[in-house]
């Protein structure tokens, strides 16, 4: 069950991450433009 929880988790923690962090880089560009 925990290595279940934590396949499913995982990737979305990952997922989330990569869209907030490019999302972030967005924002600094049209700030820097």
């Amino acid at each position: 069950m925990g290595v279940l929880v934590w396949w499913e988790m995982s990737p979305i923690r990952v997922l989330m991450a990569s869209f907030s962090s490019a999302r972030f880089l967005a924002d600094t560009a049209d700030a820097e433009r």
